[in-house]
């Protein structure tokens, strides 16, 4: 399996970034989790979008899905339909989703589903709206991917032992005490250890923040390989 970056900032993308989004591959199948601000375009620079399996939406908010609504335009001039697993809550963003039948449409519920020869995973996490946790697996390798949550059991849960562990870090330690929805980088590598996954990708960074500000806050606290997504680069599980 590979996973590529195509959007890693959080809420808003900063003046060359993207929002949330990530395309995942394993042999020929191709699945987009979560489609940001500006994904779209990196998207384009590494797959077709007629060679689209399946998209998996976290959540509902604008910075994992906005360019879901311009996807919509190219699926429908190709005469494409591909499945989309989404949270059904808020109930009128999940009915905002669909144009013209492009979307097969489905409902995110807890357990497991199978697209082409993997195993997917979904298990619902802790965030403002429902956000639900997934875990992929082929015959070999397992990838979890949080979307936006809290520091809870439920993420350890999800994430043990996984061989990448894709997982958000939007916040500094010092956000902490504002009550958000978040995880701080620092939080981010200790469920890494908790789970016992074998390396993590910190992601969603906030844009006002410079990197150097999580690197300092995460200095040896993982066990294992600790990395910063990079737009459009890719990271093999």
């Amino acid at each position: 399996m590979k996973i590529t970056v195509l959007g890693n900032n959080g809420p808003y993308p900063g003046p060359k970034g993207t929002c949330s989004g990530y395309l995942l591959q394993d042999n020929d199948v191709n699945i987009i989790i979560d489609f940001g601000n500006g994904t779209m375009s990196k998207l384009l620079q590494v797959c077709s979008v007629s060679d689209i399996n399946a998209i998996i939406l976290t959540h509902l908010h604008p910075d994992h899905i906005s360019d879901i609504f311009i996807l919509r335009y190219a699926l429908k001039r190709r005469g494409i339909k591909i499945p989309l697993y989404a949270p059904s809550s808020p109930a009128e963003e999940f009915n905002r989703l669909q144009y013209e039948d492009v979307f097969e449409m489905h409902p995110i519920v807890e357990g497991k589903i199978a697209i082409e020869h993997l195993t997917v995973e979904f298990k619902k996490l802790k965030h403002i709206i429902d956000n639900f946790g997934i875990s992929i697996k082929n015959a070999r390798k397992k990838f979890v991917y949080t979307g936006d949550t809290s520091c809870e059991d439920c993420v350890v849960e999800l994430a043990d032992k996984a061989d990448l562990l894709l997982i958000e870090a939007a916040l500094l330690d010092k956000d902490l005490k504002k009550g958000l929805s978040h995880l701080s980088a620092r939080q981010a590598c200790e469920i890494g250890n908790r789970s016992g996954a074998r390396q993590i990708i910190l992601t969603h960074f906030n844009p006002d923040y410079d990197l150097t500000e999580y690197l300092s806050e995460v200095d040896n606290v993982f066990n294992g390989i600790t990395q910063f997504a990079e737009s459009l680069k890719s990271y093999y599980i």
